[in-house]
């Protein structure tokens, strides 16, 4: 066998290059020939010498370095080709065989096509004493069996490679490690009674396998080291001289397989891959020194986890960490600016920007209380949201001065000019809105299609339609506080208008309709068509009502003994209890649409005085009343009963307002809505008056005929009448007075003297009757 002597084959002898005792090497000598070189021997050398040499001249002139190398014919030698192969044996043992007796032990034969062995010799058989060539010997056949025993055994570096291993089903190469003591075995009575198969002959207390092997469908490695595989780069820069006994555990860490024992008494039936680490912590530990780490299911994690890790430089271990329970998903971090997420079109970009930023979650430096902020790197809120090009934001519960406001803000950001805010807040009494938009704000709901086919008025061109879909506007404020219901721009502190548009309803207005400044507060209620008004006002002394309705105010009351409950929205039902009309300086009916009367009362009046304005600079064209009393003299006083089923006159019912039936045939004359109630004037007893009829041909100015052709007599305007008569009755009993005082004197006087004349002839007739 070649090289037996510790496997120092060198192959082909070259010049300048230094070799020890042992070394075998082949070496051939050229002849130059015609256009060719031609080998005239090949001869294989050992250097038998007991010092290093440099090998200055060629084997065949140095003898007393170099003996010729057995040759058994073996072998074949091509040096032209660069070739070498075993001629005879399929398979070659190197370092095996050598051993006095080992030779007839098949258990010591070759076990592959090359099987390379180096095992220190055994601890339980004595050392044979080396031996050495013979240097005065030039017998090649004699060196042959110079045999130098192996080296006692270190443990280390002892082992054994077989290349195509018998029996092996693949293309395979198997090295095997021992270590520890190697001991000889001897035929065992176990195995030579079958019980046992045959050990082999040198075998280690200790020792590990690797094998590799390829099929058509795989590349296997295999291997029972305690640590598995581990891939490590060795020095760039290193002499060739030192690479022969590099030590393969002194490179860097490349990448780590190993088997993994997740708990102590499980199996080793998972594998980790370590990458830059030789004891990985997960079943996947990726690590770079200047980067930090990354942990695919750790050991110390009972559920599916992802953890990262930055160099551990700082005074305390950042990480992030990804796990998986049975009911969450729990993403973790103690970094002090939280977490980011951005969106990257590629990864060339380091490190990432801002206006990839998708979100971040961190805690606040203050509170320590989480902050999210979605296109934001620095959250002032627990929420914050910006949009992509940062012009639109929103904050829920913001914070200030170290605490979070209970509020929600909503931003619109514009370039030289400032934002415009929306916020709702929470205080400790109140809660309330707030916002600098120009419009203030709107509250609506989406169209229909209907609706919106049918919308054709263009809407209001300052709103925020860009932001805000055409819908129904059901509540607006606007930044002067003012709010409209039903209106997107309210005129007045409070706008309510009607849903179909009917009307409107103004609080506060700050101007009348002709823009006149209001300095009181006022209530307007308004009609759209025809556009009328009705206010309702106060000022410092005293309240006003007004109305531009023709027909002015009414207040109204259900109807008697009506068939069904009264509409309280149907302003058109019931019956009039007081008409107040502009006609004129303003008329108001009791009961009755007033007619050519300021105070126009269908019914019993009760009053504790009436005065009448007869003062001299109200009047004029003063005259006295004559011939009051021949004309009252012609008046017929009558007692009378008013009918229990009067109705409404004619002109009440002509002058009630106009509009769609509802109790509505209730202003209808002659229907039973307009009969006059039971405890009204109609159901006193009998009455005391004058037909106005009769009046009026003797006293027009106290007769008044309405427009609808009835009469009223202003019974106090016969008083003066009363009192011209009287006064002409005394007149005339003045005037019969005197007249019969005159004639009383007289016949007084006639009397007197006829008395006289009487007493005179009874005094002369007692005179004569006496003295005569």
């Amino acid at each position: 066998m070649l090289n037996k002597f510790e496997d120092k084959f060198h192959g082909k002898w070259e010049k300048g290059k230094t070799y020890c005792t042992g070394d075998v090497v082949f070496y051939f000598q050229e002849k130059k020939g015609d256009n060719k070189t031609i080998i005239e021997s090949c001869n294989f050398w050992m250097m038998w010498a007991d010092r290093c040499i440099c090998g200055d001249k060629p084997p065949p002139e140095r003898p007393e370095h170099w003996m010729p190398f057995p040759d058994d014919g073996d072998w074949v030698a091509l040096p032209e080709k660069g070739v070498m192969w075993a001629k005879v044996f399929d398979r070659v043992g190197i370092g095996i065989g050598s051993e006095p007796g080992d030779r007839s032990d098949e258990r010591n034969y070759p076990q592959a096509r090359l099987d390379v062995r180096k095992i220190g010799h055994p601890a339980n058989e004595a050392t044979p004493p080396p031996q050495s060539p013979d240097k005065d010997s030039k017998d090649s056949s004699a060196t042959a069996t110079v045999s130098p025993a192996p080296p006692s055994s270190t443990g280390k570096g002892e082992g054994r490679w077989l290349l195509f291993p018998q029996g092996a089903t693949q293309t395979q190469t198997t090295l095997l490690h021992y270590d520890g003591e190697i001991k000889k075995n001897d035929d065992s009575q176990e195995y030579r009674s079958g019980t046992i198969p045959q050990p082999p002959l040198y075998q280690s207390e200790r020792f590990s396998y690797f094998t590799t092997g390829l099929s058509l469908t795989e590349v296997s490695l295999c291997g029972n080291a305690a640590n598995g595989f581990v891939f490590r780069q060795g020095k760039q820069e290193l002499q060739e001289t030192n690479a022969f006994n590099l030590d393969p555990t002194t490179g860097t860490v490349m990448m780590v397989v190993q088997p993994r024992f997740i708990k102590k008494e499980a199996s080793p039936n998972l594998a980790c891959l370590g990458l830059n680490v030789d004891q990985p912590a997960a079943v996947l530990d990726i690590t770079d020194v200047d980067r930090g780490h990354l942990y695919f299911l750790p050991d110390d994690a009972a559920a599916p986890t992802l953890r990262l890790l930055r160099p551990n430089t700082e005074e305390q271990q950042i990480f992030a960490s990804l796990r998986v329970e049975l009911q969450e998903t729990v993403l973790e971090s103690n970094t002090k600016q939280g977490f980011e997420f951005y969106q990257r079109a590629d990864t060339t970009e380091e490190p990432p920007l801002s206006s990839d930023l998708l979100m971040k979650l961190r805690l606040s430096s203050s509170l320590h209380r989480p902050q999210i902020g979605i296109g934001t790197a620095n959250p002032i809120a627990r929420l914050d949201i910006h949009s992509q090009k940062e012009q639109a934001q929103v904050q829920l519960l913001p914070e200030q001065e170290g605490n979070a406001v209970p509020a929600i803000a909503l931003l619109q950001h514009r370039a030289a000019q400032s934002s415009l805010v929306l916020a709702t807040a929470l205080g400790d009494r109140v809660s309330g809105w707030i916002s600098n938009a120009e419009h203030g704000f709107v509250f609506q709901t989406p169209l229909t299609p209907l609706e919106s086919e049918a919308e054709t008025a263009p809407r209001d061109a300052t709103l925020l339609q860009t932001l805000l879909p055409p819908g129904k506007t059901h509540l607006a404020i606007q930044p002067n506080g003012y709010i409209g219901i039903g209106t997107e721009t309210p005129l007045t502190r409070l706008e309510i208008t009607s849903c179909k548009g009917f009307g409107t309803f103004l609080f506060s207005p700050d101007q009348s309709p002709h823009s006149i400044p209001q300095t009181y507060p006022a209530m307007v209620i308004r009609n759209r068509e025809p556009e009328q008004n009705l206010t309702l006002g106060t000022g410092a002394t005293h309240a006003i009502l007004f109305t531009d309705t023709p027909s002015g105010f009414q207040f109204k009351a259900p109807l008697p003994k009506a068939k069904e409950p009264p509409n309280p929205f149907d302003i058109n039902a019931g019956r009039v209890l007081i008409n107040i009309s502009p006609e004129g300086n303003g008329r108001v009916g009791i009961g009755c649409v007033p007619r050519d009367y300021e105070i126009d009362v269908q019914g019993i009046v009760q009053t504790m005085a009436v005065y009448q304005d007869t003062n001299a600079d109200q009047i004029h064209n003063v005259k006295p009343l004559n011939s009051a009393l021949s004309r009252l003299q012609h008046l017929r006083p009558i007692t009378f009963e008013w009918n229990q089923d009067a109705e409404i006159s004619p002109s009440d019912a002509a002058n009630l307002p106009k509009s769609e039936p509802s109790d509505s045939e209730s202003s209808k004359p002659g229907s039973e809505s307009t009969k006059n109630p039971e405890d009204s004037y109609q159901s006193s007893h009998q009455q005391i008056g004058l037909l106005a009829h009769e009046v009026e041909r003797l006293f027009p100015e106290v007769v008044r005929t309405a427009n609808d052709g009835t009469q009223s007599v202003a019974y106090t305007n016969l008083v003066p009448v009363l009192i011209q008569s009287i006064q002409e009755l005394d007149r005339q009993h003045q005037l019969e007075l005197r007249r019969l005082q005159d004639f009383t004197r007289l016949l007084a006087n006639r009397i007197a003297l006829l008395v006289i004349l009487l007493v005179g002839s009874w005094a002369i007739a007692l005179l004569n009757y006496l003295f005569f």
